[in-house]
C-alpha cells in the first residue's frame, strides 16, 4: 500500500446524508472499493459495517433491521447494533452465538448532516471540516463515472446562486468563489448584494472509476426556498456529472 493510499484509508469520508437512513433501511455504498452497509439502530447509533455476513458472505444490505439487530437474509444470523457481534443463530436456539462471528465495523461521525467514516483504525489523517453544530441542509448526492481527481477539476469551477436570490432574476452583482480545502473537499460562497450562501462539497472515492459528490448548504431555508435551493444544486450537480463523464468518453480509445 502506498503512502497516499494509507492516508486515504485514515481520512474521514462522507458516505450519505442523515436522510438516507430512515428506520428499517440499510444503505449500501462503497468506499475505496470496500462494500459498506450503513444503518441506524436504536438510540440513534449509526453503524458502518463491511457489507458481508461473516458466516457465508451474503450481503447484509439484503437483510433486515430487527429492532437492535440486523438479520442476515440467508441463514438468519443476527448482529448487534453498535458492536457487530453475532447475537443469535436460528439453527441453534439453545446455544450462545460464537464469539468469533462479528461483522467488521468502522468508526462513525455525524457532522453537517452527513454520515462519515474511515477505513483504517489508527488516528485519522484529517477530520471533517464540519462539526455537529450549526444549521446545515444536506444536498442531493450524485454518483459520477469519473475519478476523484477529474471531478475535483470541475468542482473547482463550481458556481451557484445564493439561496435567497433564486426567485429573482440574475443580475450583474452576483458572484461566487470556490476554494479547495483538501484533496476531497471544497468550500463555495455565493453573494448577491447582502445575500450570501455557503456550500461545502465533498468527494467520496467509491472505486477506481466512480466518485460520489456530497454537498452541504450552511443554512436551512424554509418552504419554497428550500425546494428551490435543493433543485438548483441538483441541476448544477447534474451538469457537472455530464461534463465529467463526457470528458471520460472523449478520452476513451
Amino acid at each position: 500500500m502506498s503512502g497516499a493510499e494509507d492516508i486515504d484509508r485514515r481520512r474521514w469520508f462522507a458516505l450519505c446524508s442523515r436522510e438516507d437512513l430512515p428506520a428499517t433501511h440499510i444503505f449500501e455504498t462503497d468506499l475505496l472499493g470496500q462494500e459498506l452497509a450503513v444503518w441506524r439502530g436504536p438510540g440513534g447509533i449509526v453503524n458502518v459495517w463491511v457489507n458481508r455476513c461473516p458466516h457465508r458472505g451474503i450481503r447484509l444490505t439484503v437483510g433486515a433491521i430487527m429492532g437492535a439487530e440486523l438479520r442476515c437474509a440467508y441463514h438468519g444470523y443476527r448482529y448487534t447494533n453498535g458492536s457487530g457481534a453475532c447475537s443469535a443463530v436460528p439453527a441453534q436456539p439453545g446455544r450462545a452465538a460464537p464469539r468469533s462471528l462479528c461483522v467488521k465495523s468502522y468508526p462513525v461521525l455525524e457532522a453537517g448532516g452527513l454520515i462519515w467514516t474511515r477505513l483504517a483504525d489508527p488516528e485519522p489523517a484529517a477530520g471533517p471540516p464540519l462539526d455537529g453544530t450549526g444549521d446545515f441542509t444536506p444536498l442531493y448526492g450524485l454518483a459520477v463515472k469519473s475519478r476523484p481527481a477529474e471531478v475535483a477539476i470541475h468542482l473547482a469551477g463550481y458556481r451557484f446562486r445564493p439561496s435567497a436570490a433564486l426567485a429573482a432574476p440574475e443580475t450583474a452583482d452576483e458572484s461566487c468563489s470556490t476554494v479547495q480545502i483538501d484533496a476531497y473537499g471544497f468550500q463555495s460562497v455565493a453573494r448577491k448584494g447582502r445575500l450570501t450562501s455557503e456550500v461545502y462539497l465533498f468527494l467520496q472515492p467509491v472505486d477506481a472509476q466512480t466518485t460520489n459528490i456530497h454537498g452541504v448548504l450552511c443554512e436551512v431555508p424554509d418552504g419554497q426556498r428550500l425546494e428551490a435551493a435543493l433543485r438548483h444544486h441538483a441541476q448544477l450537480f447534474g451538469r457537472l456529472r455530464d461534463a465529467c463523464e463526457r470528458g471520460v468518453r472523449d478520452r476513451a480509445p
